[in-house]
């Protein structure tokens, strides 16, 4: 035999004087060839044994061998080799065992081939060096590979993987599974199963990624599939199952820290839940996440939940969306907010690979009960929602489509000492189709929609009117809107000493808001108890530039009420709004005015771009029933103007005098008749800030009929009396008494008088 083996290459000695042993025991027969146990060492390093037998049967071989070769030492034999190849893997450090079978079994002949099964085993491996930033150990596992040609049919060739496992010092990683048609197109089913430790992978990390990580990652994913399926984007029909969960999470990044005791996920492809979006499914779970940010922001989520429905991505985009937390809470530096439970819903639909039509979107987010504070402010929620959808316009596909749905059943909000709101239920609806090219916020996003909004409370401090607080309180408010009009179904306020319901329609928003035109309204105002004060407090001035309101040395804004009781020579005149063409059909059951009061006030009221018109108003007073259509203008605070034609059924004659002061001077006389009368008057003048009349502008005339009137005691009792004949001493009564007065400039002249 051959004791010994010298081999050599032009590189060097490949061996020298490795011993060698050879044993071949060999019987053939009757056309069958027998090795039994054939055997061949080398070295120590090698020890390869052969039998089994070959027969001729017809044309073809018949075969039945296998090949063992055992405990080859990787360690050992990579020693052994010589110089000039050690150079080569001298960065290596490699150990373990290598055991191999191979065995051949079935015939061999033109177009057929055995079956060849080929096993490997590897025990106690390790493996290191410079590229692999990790040692690697415990390197072992089981690979069985075959392949077999049967006659008229193309080769098969297919592997299993028994429990390949490795591990590095903090890590572990083991996968199972098998592969078929491996000349073919391939098809394999594996399983993958792990435990890693963060703090090992963030080691890896380069310098310049300053990640901190603590805590275990661990799972199984099983996966199978064709290879064809996998090259060519055709995932939905791969199949996987993947569970994984990360333990006592901790990550740092610069100044942001999460943490969390645990969240799992798992991976389903396709979806084996019934849902529109059949590709995949994904769902996760975690208990108690935090994350904070330097000393500033901290947030911490509760137990929560999710799930994920997809499409496959390179086809079509579309997800569905189910998530829950428990809790939620908030704090950055003096703002916090707490949140008992949210969840949010939504869908997503997009072709792949259109960059130009607006994806399809709806989002729900409901939180179940909100609290925030952000001192002196705060806000208390229940059961708030917003839903948000988003698509194309069809007329234009680039341009987004927004819809915005806003509810909640209770909202206390505070925003400073004793400034509250408080709202009971709340719906608001709004699609936007959105035009990026206008400037103004509103013409840009084109609502239309509607609003309905329930018990509403509202105090300011800082609203006065007459010195005084106004809360505001909104039973109902009801509305319908596009971007042209607002339909007011109802709505309901009670601000200050008014309570008022609105209905109707304000039109012309459009070009209102390009300050084209108008804007224009009819409305219906019903009252029972209506402050004409304070309602004329709160409009003044709009619609003026502050250079309108500051004449003169006047305040700029317009504090003072019109008809306040205490006059200053600074106190601004009520301003009749501009920029609206406003009219209201007006029934009031009582309206205050200055120190007086109106009752079953009807008629309409019109604002027209800085003029105000009474139309045919009927009302009482405490003095008279009267008829009243009057028009006023302020075009600038101290240069007013006002036309009027009133018509007072039954007045006193004192009262009339107090009404209009003026008639006592223009006729003295009135002050010595007592008792009733019908009073007309139509006249115009100009007026100052203060009301006061500008007499080289006055144009009317005035009548006055009155019936079993007394002559009393005054200033022309004398004069009266000598010319009727009247003693002092009695009650001197005059059956009927009409006179006309026509004003001009500053003179009054009597027309006639019987």
């Amino acid at each position: 035999g051959i004791e010994a083996i010298n081999l050599t290459t032009s590189a060097g000695p490949l061996a020298t004087e490795w011993p060698l042993s050879l044993k071949v025991p060999f019987k053939a027969e009757a056309g069958m060839a027998t090795l039994d146990k054939a055997t061949l060492s080398v070295a120590d390093l090698i020890e390869l044994a052969v039998e089994g037998t070959l027969g001729k049967d017809g044309e073809a071989i018949d075969t039945d061998l296998s090949l063992t070769l055992s405990e080859l030492d990787i360690e050992n034999t990579l020693a052994a080799l010589p110089a000039s190849f050690r150079e080569l893997v001298k960065d290596i450090d490699a150990a373990g065992v290598i055991g191999i079978e191979v065995t051949a079994k079935g015939k061999l002949a033109e177009g057929e081939l055995p079956q060849v099964t080929a096993t490997i085993n590897l025990a106690d491996g390790s493996l290191r060096h410079p590229a692999i930033p990790l040692p690697i150990n415990n390197i072992g596992g089981t690979l069985t590979a075959t392949a077999q040609q049967r006659a008229g049919e193309e080769m098969t060739a297919s592997a299993i993987i028994d429990a390949l496992s490795l591990s590095t010092p903090k890590s572990t990683a083991t996968i199972a599974g098998r592969a078929d048609n491996l000349l073919g197109d391939p098809t394999a089913d594996i399983t993958l199963t792990t435990k890693v430790s963060l703090p090992e992978v963030a080691g890896l990390l380069p310098d310049t990624l300053p990640l901190a990580a603590e805590g275990v990652l661990s799972g199984t994913i099983k996966a199978a599939g064709r290879l064809s399926d996998l090259t060519a984007g055709a995932y939905e029909k791969l199949r996987v199952d993947g569970n994984l969960a990360f333990t006592d999470l901790s990550l740092h990044y610069d100044t942001l820290h999460v943490a969390t005791q645990s969240i799992t996920t798992h991976l389903a492809l396709p979806n084996p839940h019934p849902a529109e979006n059949t590709f995949a499914h994904i769902s996760l779970g975690w208990e108690e996440l935090a994350a904070f940010a330097g000393n500033s922001l901290q947030a911490r989520l509760q137990s929560g939940s999710g799930d994920v429905d997809l499409t496959n991505p390179l086809e079509h985009i579309g997800a569905n969306l189910a998530l829950t937390i428990d809790g939620l809470q908030g704090a950055m530096e003096e703002y916090k907010a707490d949140i008992s439970r949210a969840t949010l819903t939504g869908q997503f639909d997009h072709t792949a690979g259109d960059t130009l039509t607006i994806p399809t979107l709806t989002a729900r987010l409901q939180l179940d009960k909100v609290n925030a504070d952000a001192s002196p402010m705060a806000l208390e929620g229940d059961n708030l929602g917003v839903t948000v959808a988003m698509r194309a316009d069809p007329d234009e596909p680039t341009r987004p489509v927004v819809t915005l749905h806003y509810d909640n059943s209770a909202l206390n909000a505070t925003l400073g000492p004793d400034h509250t709101a408080t709202l009971g239920d709340v719906e608001m609806l709004a699609t936007m189709i959105i035009h990026n090219e206008e400037e103004n916020p509103l013409l840009r996003f084109n609502p239309t929609g509607k609003v309905s909004i329930h018990n509403v409370n509202y105090n300011n401090p800082t609203l006065l009117v007459e010195g005084e607080p106004m809360p505001v309180e909104v039973p109902e408010i009801s509305l319908t809107f596009t971007p042209e009009r607002f339909d007011i179904v109802d709505s309901r306020v009670v601000a200050g000493r008014s309570d008022f319901r609105l209905e109707g329609v304000l039109d012309n928003l459009t070009s209102f808001l390009r300050k084209e035109e108008l804007l224009q309204g009819r409305l219906k105002f019903s009252s029972q108890q209506t402050d004409i004060n304070q309602l004329m407090a709160l409009t003044s001035g709009i619609g003026y530039s502050e250079e309108e309101l500051a004449e003169d040395k006047a305040l700029a804004a317009h504090a003072a009420p019109p008809l306040a009781d205490e006059e200053s020579e600074e106190a601004m005149p009520f301003m009749v709004p501009k920029g609206v063409s406003l009219r209201l059909d007006v029934d009031i059951a009582d309206a205050l005015i200055g120190n007086d009061s109106a009752r079953g006030v009807k008629g309409s009221v019109s604002v027209e771009d800085g003029t105000l018109v009474l139309d045919d108003l009927h009302f009482t007073t405490s003095a008279t029933e009267m008829h009243l259509t009057a028009m006023y203008q302020s075009p600038r605070p101290n240069h007013l103007f006002v036309g009027l034609d009133c018509h007072m059924l039954d007045i006193e004659i004192g009262n009339l005098l107090n009404l209009f002061p003026e008639m006592g001077d223009m006729m003295p006389m009135l002050r010595s008749f007592g008792g009733g009368g019908e009073f007309h008057i139509a006249a115009e003048t100009n007026l100052d800030r203060n009301y006061n009349l500008k007499p080289s502008t006055i144009r009317g005339a005035a009548s006055l009929r009155g019936e079993d009137l007394v002559l009393m005691d005054g200033e022309t009792f004398t004069e009266i009396s000598r010319l009727l004949r009247f003693n002092k001493r009695t009650e001197n009564k005059i059956d009927s008494l009409s006179a006309e007065i026509i004003l001009q400039n500053t003179l009054d002249r009597l027309k006639n008088m019987n």
